[in-house]
């Protein structure tokens, strides 16, 4: 009789050592390794803390069946989870789903390059309708003269 334990243990193995899914019937994998693994994620300790048991297990039961197909078939197939079979793989990331900001932090940092660009103190906008400065120019005409590398920052604020 199968249990859920060594029907869970026998899928298991198959997802972890990339065999075809219902290749392994689970009264073939060793109850010590069913007992093991129903241990361990039940939270127990391992029998053996000081060293990768299952993990040695595992290998172990992937050595004896390549062995034994190729003696029964004359060949073992076996998918490999990452190129080359390497025994794993890592994935670099960060989060980037907020990259919003406020109206008033484009305005600061626009002023800011503006400034740096131009050698000259300006305010900041604040998002108002555009008026002339004290030189008589508009918003519009500010924008029309910035360098290139600031319109990327320029927000549309004439109607």
């Amino acid at each position: 009789m199968t249990t859920p334990q060594a029907a869970y243990a026998a899928g298991f193995l198959e997802g972890s050592l990339g065999l075809a899914p219902g290749s392994l019937r689970a009264e073939d994998v060793p109850s010590d390794f069913v007992a093991e693994l129903s241990s361990v994620l039940r939270g127990t300790p391992p029998k053996d803390s000081a060293t990768p048991s299952l993990e040695t297990q595992v290998m172990e039961i992937l050595a004896e069946m390549e062995r034994s197909s190729v003696e029964r078939d004359g060949f073992f197939v076996r998918k490999a989870r990452w190129p080359h079979a390497a025994p794993l793989a890592v994935c670099l990331t960060h989060d980037v789903d907020n990259i919003e900001r406020p109206r008033e932090h484009i305005e600061k940092v626009k002023a800011e390059i503006q400034k740096a660009a131009s050698g000259r103190s300006k305010p900041a906008s604040t998002g108002t309708a555009p008026s002339a400065d004290a030189s008589g120019s508009s918003a519009k005409q500010d924008r029309e003269n910035q360098p290139s590398f600031l319109s990327s920052l320029t927000m549309e604020t004439d109607l």
